[in-house]
């Protein structure tokens, strides 16, 4: 069951995007997994945000607080299971991140966008079990100082401290959205949260 919580945040999402769409730039990543999972990462940059950046939490990371971003607005992470939505959740909000091991780090390059570094979970505040996609995390478990060569998915569960592979992205790209395109991304995203209810 999708918290109300989740259905407001997705709908703040959407309804913040109509009036900073103009002058801030918004993004998607997807990614398909082994197993039959897919990801969609639909984030919002601030105006002004450098083509290449790096978003990752103060060091050292708030615990467990949350933390302001720097190039980061608003960001949405959902989770698919043989095309059926399993989880949603908006680590960013209002510029505030709420993941305390949030890391995005993009490139540009001629107008091409790569993602290199990316940790990004549907972690919400109340929600006891997320998932997270991490190139920062192998398939054991064990998290890295550095990037690595996979991108991983995991479900973790606070309350017990369980976390359980899921399995490994077989492709994973990113893109900007055109201004149209972008808002009715939202506002599908904010659709598919009511009918969960």
């Amino acid at each position: 069951m999708l918290h109300r919580s989740m259905r407001v945040t997705l709908l703040a999402l959407a309804t913040s995007s109509l009036s900073t769409i103009a002058s801030a730039e918004l993004f998607v990543v997807s990614g398909e997994f082994s197993n039959g999972y897919s990801i969609t990462t639909v984030f919002e940059t601030f105006p002004g945000t450098p083509g290449t950046f790096l978003e990752q939490p103060p060091v050292p990371p708030p615990a467990p607080g949350p933390w302001a971003t720097t190039y980061v607005a608003e960001m949405t992470l959902t989770v698919r299971l043989g095309g059926s939505v399993v989880s949603v959740g908006s680590p960013i909000v209002a510029g505030t991140s709420f993941d305390r091991f949030l890391q995005l780090g993009v490139m540009e390059s001629s107008g091409s966008f790569t993602v290199h570094e990316f940790d990004v979970a549907t972690i919400t505040p109340g929600i006891d079990t997320y998932y997270f996609a991490s190139n920062f995390v192998d398939e054991a478990g064990q998290p890295s100082a550095t990037a690595l060569d996979r991108y991983n998915l995991f479900r973790f569960t606070i309350s017990t401290g369980a976390e359980e592979f899921l399995g490994f992205a077989t492709s994973l790209s990113m893109s900007p959205i055109p201004a149209p395109g972008a808002t009715a991304l939202l506002f599908l995203a904010s659709a598919v949260a009511r009918r969960r209810r």
